[in-house]
């Protein structure tokens, strides 16, 4: 069965694609997640700091008013109005002007209701029946249930002018007289405008509610004046004063944030429709899936280009590889990639193949060195045959001349070789003293360069301890002069501490006008104490160092001491090595002249197996044995024989090796 195989690019591609896409996934769903959670809550934010502001902008504007009409309500001339008074009435007249002027666009009359008549005195003038009671107004009657305090009125639509319009009233009193009650209407004309207008979201707005529910500002002015669809929701609205109601209108869910305000008795609400909310998250929420889709299609193919990049160093050692399988030993890997594992990987193979290109270079040398000696053996066998044949035609003319001294001669050739064999051991045994004395001198002299380095160190470290010596003795010098500088500062801080406290004392004789100057004698006690300490402290820092340094200095001069002993031994060794190297300098001469005198009696000894070996040979040729000679002589060029066909193998197999191997190119 055939394994299942994956290519390398897809075994790398695969696994990353899917975990960056899990990841986005993962990201991309708590993203939106988080992002509609957080518009949801923005989108209430902004309806509440709307609703909040619209709210915050009245109370202010009718607090302002209900300040002024406080003002106007201590103000002289007002209380000493008097309806027969026509002097006091034109300039209270005059004073309602001048502050309808300035809140003209919020007030629209000022008046003056008498208690004494009910009669009614007001700005702008306006035309009022004949029979025109002030005292039995709302704004009267609301005002003189509570003396003293500013009353604001409900707040009510004009039927007329379908305007909002309040009234702020106070009573006016002389001495613990009321004279009668100060108002002014409020036109609500310019908020109600600006409240209609104002967008919340993309289409949200704000209404304003009276107490009973019935709508006062609307975008849609046909709504005005009828009941909200918040009216079942009042107690919970003036109890909780403001917060979040989901409700349904025509079908639609919205959520609407509301604002109770006391002081004005009104309701501010602004809706939102959920679909918007939902739309803004979905419009959000495709933005994301898009980056996340354009992220991910760059972060895929820099994924893919990356495999590839990886793959193409993967490619040229798979054809480095091909090249090996068809014998192309000199083909190397180009080691241009930035990954260092890869680049490891190459280092390697061709460390190898350089490996095996040499070994195969050897192989071809040595068959062919083999084919070569195999050729010569042959030749050599063909020639002892050929020289077997002959000595076996002579051995009978030869056995008879040397029977009687071949005995004698072939005991004296055994001596011979024994005594060649004990010179050859004794010159083996002085060659391998000459040697081990040229690796003596080699390994003195080796030693006593490294020992002359050491004492080139030691004599370093002895004049760099006696620079620190220096710099040290410098350095306490320093301190001792710090020393003297802290003496000094100790005693002007002393000084200063003394002046101080005269300084104090003259203070204190001054009286009042030297307290000043007391606590800036007492700032300066203060630091001088502290300067003081300080000193103390320092000193004491001080001669910690100087014991510091003191204990350097003693452990120093004990490891100079040290390095000078060590030093002498080491002068002591480089002088002994010396005396070695001489030693066995004067032994060589010695030793070489017992290897020529060897070498001389080795030569005399060769010389005269030489001529042994010739008479043994003579004494063979005529040795009565002939028989034995020529059967050894048959037997030879059989020997000779097989050597010769071993030979031809031994080329064969080596000429098989050299064409084996001229399969690689190196």
């Amino acid at each position: 069965m055939k394994k299942f195989k994956i290519k390398f690019a897809l075994f790398l591609i695969i696994p990353l694609i899917s975990i960056l896409l899990l990841t986005v996934g993962i990201v991309q769903l708590i993203t939106v997640t988080t992002v509609s959670n957080n518009l949801e809550n923005q989108q209430k934010n902004i309806f509440q700091n709307s609703t909040l502001a619209a709210s915050e902008e009245l109370r202010k504007n009718i607090k302002e008013i209900m300040n002024q009409i406080e003002i106007i309500s201590n103000y002289p001339k007002v209380q000493a109005l008097k309806f027969e008074n026509q002097d006091i009435k034109s300039e209270v007249l005059s004073y309602f002007k001048s502050i309808s002027n300035v809140y003209k666009s919020d007030i629209q009359y000022i008046y003056f209701g008498f208690n004494s008549n009910g009669k009614l005195l007001i700005y702008p003038y306006s035309e009022l029946p004949s029979n025109y009671d002030a005292r039995k107004r709302p704004w009267y009657i609301e005002a003189s249930k509570n003396p003293g305090k500013v009353i604001l009125s409900s707040i009510y639509v004009d039927v007329i002018t379908k305007q909002l319009i309040t009234t702020v009233s106070k009573t006016v009193k002389t001495g613990n007289n009321v004279i009668g009650v100060i108002g002014a209407d409020i036109s609500l004309k310019n908020f109600s405008e600006k409240i209609s207008k104002t967008k919340v979201g993309k289409s949200g707005y704000i209404v304003v509610l009276s107490s009973d529910g019935k709508i006062l500002i609307h975008p849609d002015k046909s709504r005005i004046g009828t009941d909200s669809v918040l009216k079942p929701y009042l107690d919970k609205m003036k109890k909780e004063k403001q917060g979040f109601i989901n409700y349904v209108y025509k079908g639609k869910e919205k959520t609407a944030f509301y604002r109770y305000d006391e002081l004005t008795n009104l309701i501010y609400f602004s809706a939102l429709e959920k679909e918007e909310i939902q739309s803004i998250i979905t419009s959000t929420r495709n933005k994301v899936i898009v980056v996340t889709l354009i992220i991910s299609f760059f972060v895929t193919i820099i994924l893919i280009l990356f495999s590839l990049f990886i793959l193409s160093s993967f490619k040229k050692i798979k054809i480095a590889s091909q090249n090996l399988a068809s014998g192309k030993l000199n083909s190397f890997i180009e080691d241009n990639t930035i990954i260092k594992e890869i680049s490891e990987v190459i280092e390697e193979y061709n460390f190898a193949i350089s490996k095996i290109s040499k070994t195969i270079k050897s192989i071809q040398d040595n068959a062919n060195t083999v084919n070569s000696t195999a050729m010569n053996l042959s030749a050599i066998s063909e020639e002892i045959s050929s020289s077997s044949e002959e000595i076996s035609s002579s051995t009978d003319q030869l056995a008879q001349g040397m029977s009687e001294i071949a005995e004698s001669l072939t005991n004296l050739l055994n001596l011979q070789k024994s005594y060649l064999e004990s010179f050859e051991k004794l010159e083996s045994v002085f060659s391998n003293i000459i040697e081990l004395a040229k690796s003596t001198v080699s390994y003195s002299k080796q030693g006593e360069q490294k020992l002359t380095e050491v004492v080139q160190i030691s004599n370093n470290f002895i004049e760099q301890f006696s620079n620190m010596r220096s710099v040290i003795d410098g350095f306490t010098q320093k301190t001792s002069n710090i020393e003297t500088i802290i003496q000094t500062i100790k005693s002007i801080s002393d000084q200063t501490n003394l002046l101080a406290l005269n300084a104090s004392i003259e203070a204190a004789k001054a009286g009042e006008s030297g307290k000043g100057f007391s606590v800036v004698a007492y700032e300066i006690r203060k630091l001088a104490e502290q300067s003081k300490d300080s000193v103390k402290i320092i000193t004491t820092m001080i001669n910690e160092i100087k014991t510091e340094l003191e204990q350097i200095i003693n452990a120093a001069e004990k490891l100079s001491e040290q390095s000078n002993v060590q030093l002498g031994a080491i002068n002591q060794t480089v002088s002994d090595l010396k005396l070695i190297i001489n030693s066995i300098y004067e032994i060589s001469p010695e030793i070489n002249t017992a290897v020529s005198l060897i070498s001389v009696n080795k030569q005399m000894t060769n010389e005269i197996t030489s001529n042994v070996e010739k008479i043994t040979a003579v004494s063979q040729q005529t040795a009565a044995s002939g028989e034995e000679i020529a059967a050894a002589s048959h037997e030879v060029a059989r020997g000779s024989e097989e050597i010769a066909e071993n030979a031809q193998q031994l080329a064969n197999v080596s000429n098989s090796l050299v064409e084996n191997t001229n399969f690689f190119e190196i």
